[in-house]
């Protein structure tokens, strides 16, 4: 859970930086509306990847399986690291 990105290798690190409490904290389902807005707190700094799987029309490309996917990746940092007007806060 949480594998630092190795954007020059195009991977991700073998090894985990946090290790799940528990197996359902390291694929969680979540519930979008119809425009694919959602909500979820991070409970921990790190690197979180939210994927939305087979969302587009097609299913097919000139006769093969397609699954149209989409990624987004978000940081989050912990609050004493959070800088406001260049001053740190605390």
């Amino acid at each position: 859970m949480n594998h630092v990105p190795d954007m020059a290798g195009n991977r991700f690190a073998v090894e985990a930086q946090v290790e799940a409490p528990q197996d359902s904290f390291v694929t969680l389902g979540i519930k979008a509306d119809a425009n694919g807005t959602f909500t979820f707190a991070m409970p921990k700094a790190g690197w979180w990847g939210f994927c939305a799987l087979g969302v587009g029309p097609e299913t097919k490309h000139q006769g093969k399986e397609l699954s149209q996917d989409a990624v987004i990746w978000v940081k989050a940092v912990d609050n004493d690291k959070v800088r406001l007007s260049g001053r740190q806060h605390k």
